[in-house]
């Protein structure tokens, strides 16, 4: 919130909210669909306060195991609240200044749950019926498993990507963590949408 706030009273008409991690792995890998991105958005009628940017199938299947059954679920959730197939959980959004207003305005989450927090709120200001065309969504490439990434020595000492995953991702402390997260993202969608 204090990125985006910042960002705002800055004058900014747009913002791409996004993991840094993710937006260097994406500028690597799809340069030109995150350069296309915000003229997609602007050419969209009516234009969107706030555009979930999600994983197209392939992206999605690339990530360790656990992201994908705790995302899963929550993006479940996220799509029967709000009416339309949604992937929320990637860690990036694209508000215009009405859905950044918004979200300033009425966001109060301590946790990662503002991915189904943030569009709930703009969703819920704009109405049912509008809430579809002011809450956009937008499948990309770009946010596909970016971690193994920045890990290549580790990788390799372990013998490889699949080892690597099961090293660090197929431990009960991670099943918690991101199921408690799944859990507190559909927990603030139900708060913000009643």
């Amino acid at each position: 919130r204090l990125a985006l706030r910042t960002a705002f009273q800055a004058g900014e008409a747009s913002f791409l909210y996004c993991d840094f991690d993710r937006w260097l792995h994406w500028v690597g890998r799809f340069p030109d669909e995150l350069r296309d991105l915000p003229a997609a958005l602007a050419g969209r009628r009516p234009r969107p306060w706030y555009a979930c940017l999600g994983r197209t199938r392939r992206a999605f299947r690339t990530h360790p195991y656990v992201q994908r059954v705790a995302e899963g679920a929550t993006n479940r959730a996220a799509s029967l609240a709000l009416g339309r197939r949604l992937d929320a959980t990637a860690g990036a959004c694209w508000l215009d200044r009405p859905g950044a207003e918004i979200v300033l305005a009425g966001s109060v989450e301590e946790t990662n749950a503002t991915d189904l927090e943030w569009p709930a709120l703009v969703y819920r200001r704009a109405g049912r019926l509008a809430g579809r065309g002011r809450l956009a969504y937008v499948v990309t490439e770009g946010l596909e498993f970016e971690t193994a990434e920045f890990y290549a020595p580790e990788i390799a000492a372990l013998g490889g990507r699949e080892a690597w995953e099961r090293a660090h991702y197929e431990r009960p402390e991670v099943w918690r963590a991101r199921l408690g997260l799944a859990t507190d993202s559909v927990a603030a969608l139900c708060r913000v949408l009643g």
